[in-house]
């Protein structure tokens, strides 16, 4: 099983989208989840987040926000930082250089659908470009 690790800084806009939309192209054989270098425990996505996944039939009602450095980095072959800054604090919390890859999106929060929706094209891109080969469509 391909186990993926998508990181934003609140963990309620990119990476939830990111979790989402990479969940629906590795299909039900990968574990894939989320996390934030700032995120507190236990908040929910944001609404626009939330109609944005709606609109692409993805669900992320339920998500929950939570912090990365309450995750064991190790168990991740692939993990996915939204900025280069990101990926560097990454690095210095434990995360293998090989298995990192950055995706460099900027933050919708607060900028309204239009730069959600646009952040979700990004992040389909990209998800895309870093986890290509691995989907249910294009096998190993």
């Amino acid at each position: 099983m391909r186990s993926v690790l998508f990181v934003c800084v609140a963990n309620t806009c990119r990476s939830p989208m990111a979790a989402a939309l990479a969940q629906a192209y590795l299909g039900d054989g990968a574990r894939v989840e989320s996390a934030g270098t700032a995120a507190n425990d236990g908040d929910p996505a944001t609404a626009d987040a939330v109609e944005v996944m709606g609109e692409r039939d993805l669900d992320i009602a339920s998500h929950r926000s939570r912090p990365v450095r309450s995750l064991d980095l190790g168990r991740y072959d692939l993990i996915v930082a939204v900025t280069p800054s990101i990926a560097e604090f990454l690095r210095r919390q434990g995360g293998a250089r090989s298995a990192i890859e950055v995706i460099d999106i900027p933050d919708p929060l607060g900028r309204g659908l239009m730069a959600y929706r646009r952040a979700a094209d990004a992040i389909e891109r990209e998800v895309h470009r870093v986890c290509g080969g691995h989907s249910a469509t294009n096998p190993e």
